[in-house]
Order: structure tokens, then sequence, then C-alpha cells
């Protein structure tokens, strides 16, 4: 973003003529959607807010940029649609699948945890005895952070039977070591991001002859799968890192309203009464 987006746009501006008119119509010219957008201005934001500590600027001219006057409302509308899979479908994924990979995805399935979330986790961070996993970094670009998209993502997520079975299934593969949980299975080496990730899943799809969508859709699935058998939208919020219902009534309303179901085993909770088994 910075090289190809930000410094050939402003790489010769003077920082007292990057004004906030010039950024409104630079923006409206992107052409992007709303996230996107957010995500080019994160290192311009902290370019300037380092000037305005060395004292080169009195103010960030960013501050008087509001996005939502800024951009339409088709920039707002979500750039994929909420799609998630079914149990056969679930099953026939998880089926075209072995080892870590297998692992992993599996864990995503009855988590809902981000990608960057799940690959950065720690064996440290699971609590066999109360059966969680504390969410509290993430890995970008072969590196974990101890950061999160939200301040509500520093959570704990509860350890469905399904993800307890990946957890046990992924013991021999990286727990002596004491250090991430999930390894990229071609160099037994933490995944380097989540676009290395992909690859594996699209391969495992393809096998698995399963209609595309990508990663992120297994969140959607624990969430929606929940909502549809009537669990309590704060209570599922919070499981996906949310401080609020807002997200979730606005993204999965629909299966709110198709409350009702049956839970499948593989989603139901450790402690309602399910063995953990080898954990």
């Amino acid at each position: 973003m910075l090289n190809k987006i930000l410094l050939e746009q402003w790489g010769d501006t003077l920082l007292t003529e990057l004004t906030p008119a010039a950024l409104r119509a630079w923006i409206v010219d992107l052409s992007l959607k709303a996230t996107s957008v957010r995500q080019i201005l994160i290192p311009l934001r902290g370019a300037l807010e380092l000037a305005i500590n060395d004292d080169l600027i009195d103010s960030n001219p960013l501050d008087r940029v509001k996005l939502q006057k800024t951009l339409d409302r088709d920039a707002y509308k979500a750039e994929y649609e909420v799609d998630p899979f079914s149990a056969q479908e679930i099953a026939a994924i998880l089926g075209a699948a072995q080892g870590q990979a297998r692992n992993v995805f599996q864990f995503a399935f009855y988590t809902g945890m981000r990608p960057s979330e799940y690959i950065a986790l720690r064996w440290e961070s699971i609590d066999w005895a109360g059966f969680k996993a504390k969410v509290e970094r993430s890995r970008v670009m072969g590196e974990s952070r101890e950061e999160l998209k939200t301040r509500a993502g520093r959570r704990l997520v509860d350890l469905r039977r399904g993800a307890v079975e990946a957890l046990v299934a992924q013991k021999q593969h990286s727990f002596l070591a004491g250090g991430l949980v999930f390894l990229d299975p071609a160099t037994s080496q933490g995944w380097d991001n989540t676009q290395r990730l992909s690859l594996f899943w699209a391969a495992m799809i393809k096998k698995a002859q399963v209609r595309y969508r990508n990663p992120y859709q297994t969140r959607h699935t624990f969430a929606s799968t929940l909502l549809s058998t009537g669990a309590n939208a704060m209570y599922v919020a919070k499981q996906m890192g949310h401080t609020d219902t807002t997200m979730i009534t606005r993204t999965y309303g629909r299966w709110v309203e198709q409350e009702g179901g049956v839970l499948p085993d593989q989603y139901c909770k450790m402690t309602d009464g399910l063995k953990a088994g080898a954990a």
C-alpha cells in the first residue's frame, strides 16, 4: 500500500499541502470499498501522527475526513456475500483433507476464529480443563503480533467438540515444541500468511468437489450455525470478538429468524456433557 499507492500519490507532496479537501478528492477517485480505503489510510495516518509528534504539523488532516460523508453507499456494500457451508459440505471438505491441513480447517469451522487469529494460536493459550482458547495475538507476514483487529478481539473462545478433536489430532505435529499450534505442512513452520493458507484451502475444496468459497466463510458458517439453532446473539458476538450484536444482526439476521434447528454434535460445547477424549 505504501509503495504502490501512497508514495505514488503523495510522495512528492509537502506535509503542509496535504489538506482534507485534497484527501477527500483522492479517496473518491480510488473507487474502492470502504474496507479497502481504511486499510490504505492506516499507514498514512501513522505517518501523519509521527509528523505531529515531530512538530512538523499541528494536526492530522485525516481527522477532518469522514469516510461516511466522503464515500457513496455502494462503497459500504459487502464485498462478498455471507455464504456458509452446509453440514454435508463440511463433511466433504474435511474428508478430502489430511493431517495438519485438515486439523487447521476443522478448528476454523468449529471456533469461528479469524484466519490471522488461529494461525497465531499457541499451545499455551489452550485451557484443556475449561475447554477454552485464549485469542490474544494475530499472525501477519510470518510474524505473530500482540495485536488484534479490534479491542474486543482479545477473548476466550469455547472449544467445541470438533475443535477439541482437531487439537488432539494436531498434538503429534507441534505440541512438544510448545509454540504455534498449527504449522504449514510443507515447511513444518508457522503459516507465513493467510494467502499461503488459502492455497491449501483451494486444493482441498477442489478435491471435495464443493462450490468454492474463501476460508473466511468458515467463520460465517460458525456464526450462522449457532444462530439458526437458537444461540443468544450476544453470546455469538462475544465468541467472534464483537463488542455488541450490531454486526451479528446486520450480517446474520436471516439465520436468527430461522432459529429452531438442531445443533450438530461437532458444534456442541465440551462443557455440555461431551467428553474430551484424549484432551
